[in-house]
């Protein structure tokens, strides 16, 4: 009996946290910041070489369960759906916003970005980095939703001699990437 109940097991762990191995969590609860960078890179030219070549799939090739979630969490009527190495992106603009939602092959919800300006940026979120980077300009704002971690924020700023991408996680804003220009 007991192994009919620890090999189910096994297989659920190495399905599970084996593709979330770069989103690994240190001891405060927040996503790795190497994990974070890496997340961001992939997806941007993945996505860019994606939407360049036009690689839309089609509805039917999509798995039923990614198509229902997105039907219930998000009310859009123009979104682009892409394949992608580990599932599908649906990719769609509302209210001047981008957005990305990430599922797995099996049509699980991984994770989604919203990209958006200074202005729609939370309060608090806005003074932590003006706090410490008042002299930089916001340029962009990446809101990072998991379904098991709270959200979490790169702010891309610049200032007269660098561009600097920071995540902001429980009140703490850690610089992610600094290059000058």
């Amino acid at each position: 009996m007991k192994r009919l109940l620890i090999f189910p097991c096994i297989i659920l762990l190495t399905n599970v946290c084996i593709p979330f191995a770069g989103l690994s969590q240190t001891a405060k609860n927040t996503v790795n910041v190497n994990g974070i960078q890496s997340l961001l890179r992939v997806n941007k030219e993945e996505e860019a070489s994606q939407v360049a070549n036009d690689k839309k799939v089609l509805w039917s090739t999509i798995h039923i369960k990614a198509l229902s979630d997105f039907e219930k969490s998000y009310n859009s009527t123009n979104e682009k759906w892409y394949s992608t190495v580990n599932g599908y992106v649906a990719r769609f603009t509302s209210n001047g916003e981008v957005n990305r939602i990430f599922y797995d092959q099996k049509g699980n919800f991984v994770y989604s970005i919203r990209q958006y300006d200074e202005f729609q940026l939370p309060v608090m979120i806005r003074h932590i980095i003006k706090q410490t980077y008042y002299d930089h300009s916001i340029t962009l704002v990446e809101e990072l939703n998991f379904p098991t971690v709270e959200k979490q924020y790169v702010v891309h700023m610049q200032d007269a001699k660098t561009w600097t991408n920071v995540l902001v996680k429980d009140d703490d804003a850690i610089v992610i990437e600094t290059t000058r220009k």
